[in-house]
């Protein structure tokens, strides 16, 4: 079964939100970036005489709207995103990143200086 696809302009409309542009471009953006990280394919359908927009299921509208009044603006948003995608990579990961420190020898730091003069 498939969902219904909406436009941010149909789901404003339908909740009583403001339709003025900007808010339809931040409901929009962070739909977008909603659906992209859920994997589901986007579909663009025209709407008025000049304008392509994007449709989602009403699903990635609501989480964009809650998302949006939380407080959270986008690039909040698309950074934790980031950060738990890493964290996640980083997880299975062996610990290649981590460095022993030992004290150098007086040999080995004189060595060691004499490659940079």
């Amino acid at each position: 079964m498939s969902e219904l696809r909406v436009t941010a302009y149909r789901y404003s409309l339908d909740r009583g939100l403001p339709c003025d542009l900007d808010s339809l471009a931040a409901l929009g953006l962070a739909a977008a970036r909603e659906g992209r990280w859920l994997g589901i394919p986007e579909l663009k359908v025209p709407e008025g005489p000049e304008l392509i927009v994007h449709t989602w299921p009403e699903r990635v509208w609501d989480a964009a709207l809650r998302l949006l009044r939380a407080g959270q603006g986008i690039m909040e948003i698309y950074a934790a995103r980031k950060q738990a995608e890493w964290r996640d990579w980083a997880a299975g990961q062996p610990d290649t990143f981590a460095v022993t420190y030992r004290e150098l020898t007086d040999a080995e730091e004189a060595a060691e200086n004499a490659t940079w003069d």
